[in-house]
């Protein structure tokens, strides 16, 4: 997500709430887009003309399948503007908290590949020390500590583009992450605060029950979640109430049942939905700085495993070695 993806939301809500047409609105922003953002913009603007729709036309790299249906949700309601302002500042948060995520781990994973060095520079030392000059082992030392990370990294790479083009490996694949104490949490929390955000919007937005919550069901992003949503679409009946319906599914709990049915029954969904939007987030950027400080602990222990193993390494190599042969003698 770049910040030109934020400042698109955000002016686009402008030219819009001044009474520019669509299509219009898009040409004007693609004279000061980059180049990757032009080029698409472009296309859209071509989509628009030919008859597509404004949200079908925004389809492609740079929208979520969640934000596609927000968009249409806002456009068949008329709350277009509204829509893209809190997309804009949906996206702007995002932002801020992944950038805090990333300094954050910004720091340990320095000291990771520092470490490497300095045991791949006394390996060097040593070597030196001796009787000729063996560089391989400071190598192979360096290789050894960074070759951990940067596999797990390639591994969870594949395992994530696999999953984006095989639905049964990603049901696997999300199964599998549920299972995990910390991650389940994590996973809930952005799939739940998605939800109820995205339905806040929607229902705001003037969209009834009918049409919002297919569109919801269909855009979660955990696939386990989205099987469990879409058996409530199947069994949805005319009079029931959304407390009724969500109570058939292992997705909602029985608190948010309860603020829901209130807010029903006083005629304030908007705002019950609103508050259990927030309390989600709330939930999840703390999971995720818990999830942060475990992953800065681990990196940490695995450097200072690291460390010790090779400081005794070299030191039995270089003193006890030669000791042990002096004392044979």
């Amino acid at each position: 997500m770049s910040a030109y993806h934020i400042t698109f939301c955000r002016e686009l809500s402008q030219l819009l709430e001044s009474g520019i047409p669509a299509a219009q609105a898009i040409s004007i922003l693609q004279k000061s887009a980059p180049h990757n953002y032009s080029s698409w913009l472009k296309s859209v603007a071509a989509s628009i003309d030919s008859g597509d729709s404004f949200d079908q036309a925004l389809k492609g790299p740079f929208f979520k399948n969640y934000q596609l249906y927000l968009i249409q949700a806002g456009i068949e309601s008329g709350n277009a503007v509204e829509v893209f302002t809190e997309l804009a500042n949906d996206l702007e948060n995002q932002r801020k908290f992944k950038f805090k995520v990333f300094f954050g781990l910004l720091y340990p994973l320095i000291v990771y590949h520092l470490a490497a060095v300095v045991i791949a520079l006394l390996k060097l030392f040593v070597s030196k020390q001796g009787n000729g000059f063996y560089p391989a082992p400071a190598l192979i030392s360096f290789v050894l500590i960074l070759s951990p990370l940067y596999l797990s990294l390639i591994t969870l790479k594949l395992l994530f583009f696999i999953s984006s083009i095989s639905p049964a490996f990603k049901l696997a694949f999300d199964h599998t992450l549920l299972m995990m104490p910390v991650l389940k949490k994590l996973i809930e929390y952005k799939n739940k605060y998605r939800f109820y955000k995205t339905f806040y919007l929607m229902y705001k937005s003037g969209l009834n029950h009918q049409r919002s919550l297919p569109m919801l069901f269909d855009s979660m992003e955990n696939a386990v979640y989205r099987n469990q949503l879409q058996k409530i679409n199947l069994t949805m009946r005319d009079g029931a109430g959304l407390e009724e319906l969500f109570s058939t599914c292992k997705f909602f709990n029985p608190s948010d049942l309860a603020r829901i049915e209130t807010g029903e029954l006083s005629g304030k969904l908007d705002e019950s939905l609103d508050l259990i939007a927030k309390d989600y987030q709330t939930k999840h950027k703390n999971c995720l700085i818990l999830c942060n400080t475990l992953l800065f602990l681990l990196l940490f222990l695995v450097i200072a495993a690291f460390m010790i193993y090779h400081i005794i390494s070299i030191f039995q190599s270089s003193y006890l070695g030669p000791l042990n042969e002096l004392l044979n003698e």
